[in-house]
């Protein structure tokens, strides 16, 4: 069991590694009833959250469309190669005017018919949307209906992000993907939207992990959202416990693999058994002689299998010597060998027969 939970989070930590093309789409809502300061907030709110996306044409991309009683597109995906050159961008953008209505359900439409569908959207991308506004649409029925498209339509995830007191809060839940307490974000103010970032970021970018800016304010009184953000940066945690965990029961697992394939070579090596006949060989110390001269035991074991024995003549050992002599050592040893376990005594006489 503990090695199958093993084996499923190192998947899950290839899975994380793993690089996965995302077209995010942020939607700002640029009406009359917002201010500068609001723009501003939220153009920092989303400046933000890039710095931590992982942007590259094989990870993040972003777009942003603004919207009031028009629509338009402020960055596409296509603009800029660099995330320090689409940060640079995303700057720049403080300073939109507002004024006119809140027609929400345009900018989804052009979002569905426009940018993700071109201005550099990929097709193998997974689609997410991001819809920031202060207010109610001009048409709550065609804002969901438009929204529903998208996801239908392009499988899209959409996101809201609710700014002050204002909003339909029905039409927050229906622009947003279920269940909303994944998908839908909320704040008193533009000030707070920074609070945000710490549990929106992980959803947009797996790999990714913000932290709260150490000047962001609490928001009075609200104690959801913070408590999502711990929640959030304690399954963080969590997760790279089982990540690390996952990574050494891996190298573990590799170890005792690597073990086991050299523990077998080495058996695989090892000379097999001595036979109980090899081991029973006694071996004489003493060295015979043929005419006076003494001779090795290699030319005497061989002499024994070739005729020293009784009964044999002079010139068959004589024959047998003068072919030991032109043999090599390694010849001999072969001879040897062979002939002593074929070697049956006949005789405990060993005499010359002239």
């Amino acid at each position: 069991m503990k090695v199958y939970l093993i084996f499923i989070t190192f998947g899950n930590l290839l899975h994380l590694f793993e690089c996965v093309k995302k077209d995010i789409v942020f939607v700002v809502d640029r009406s009359g009833s917002l201010t500068s300061d609001d723009i501003n907030g939220t153009i920092d709110f989303i400046y933000n959250v890039t710095s931590y996306l992982d942007i590259g044409s094989d990870n993040v991309k972003i777009s942003i469309v603004s919207f009031n009683d028009e629509v338009h597109t402020e960055i596409k995906f296509n603009d800029y190669s660099t995330k320090e050159e689409l940060l640079i961008a995303i700057a720049n953008l403080k300073g939109m005017s507002t004024n006119g209505g809140t027609y929400t359900y345009d900018a989804l439409n052009h979002v569905r018919n426009s940018t993700l569908t071109s201005d550099g959207a990929r097709d193998d991308a997974e689609k997410l949307v991001v819809v920031m506004t202060d207010g109610a649409s001009i048409d709550l029925v065609a804002t969901i209906a438009m929204a529903d498209k998208l996801r239908n339509d392009l499988s899209a995830e959409l996101f809201s992000i609710a700014v002050g007191s204002k909003p339909d809060q029905i039409e927050i839940d229906g622009i947003a993907n279920d269940p909303d307490n994944y998908y839908v974000h909320s704040v008193s103010d533009f000030l707070y939207l920074c609070n945000m970032i710490p549990s929106l970021v992980p959803k947009l970018d797996e790999g990714a992990v913000a932290n709260v800016a150490s000047d962001c304010p609490v928001e009075p009184g609200v104690t959801t959202e913070a408590a999502a953000v711990i929640e959030e940066t304690d399954s963080s945690s969590s997760n790279w416990v089982w990540i690390l965990a996952a990574i050494l029961g891996a190298i573990l697992i590799i170890l005792l693999l690597i073990c086991c394939i050299l523990f077998l070579k080495k058996k695989k090596r090892k000379p097999k058994e001595k036979t109980e006949t090899y081991k029973n060989i006694e071996f004489s110390t003493s060295r015979p002689k043929v005419q006076g001269k003494a001779i090795s035991f290699r030319e005497s074991s061989i002499l024994s299998n070739n005729g020293w024995t009784s009964g044999v003549n002079k010139e068959l050992v004589e024959s047998s010597i003068y072919n030991l002599n032109r043999e090599s050592t390694a010849s001999l040893s072969s001879v040897m060998y062979r002939d002593m376990f074929q070697f049956k005594p006949e005789s405990k006489q060993n005499q010359w027969v002239e």
